[in-house]
């Protein structure tokens, strides 16, 4: 995919490559650059945020990527949490 560089032969992350992807694109191509990232790590690509990425930065990629993948279950997800408990 033009602009994307996923190799692993390199420590670090291009912070600002991966802001600029995770911001301007669609999601639908960001769904396949996640399906494509498979292919190219032996992590997925939550475990390679929080392996490379730290703070409000991680947090926000992975809640991006989770909606991205599978936004149903995103937000099922989110709601479960504060639903549980007396009186809910």
């Amino acid at each position: 995919m033009p602009g994307i560089s996923m190799t692993l032969e390199r420590k670090g992350t291009d912070g600002p490559k991966w802001i600029s992807i995770m911001t301007e694109q669609s999601v639908s191509y960001l769904q396949k650059v996640l399906t494509r990232y498979k292919s190219y790590s032996p992590y997925d690509p939550l475990e390679s945020i929080k392996k490379e990425v730290k703070g409000d930065l991680e947090n926000a990629f992975l809640n991006l990527v989770q909606c991205i993948q599978n936004k149903p279950l995103y937000f099922a997800d989110r709601l479960c949490d504060p639903m549980k408990g007396k009186g809910t």
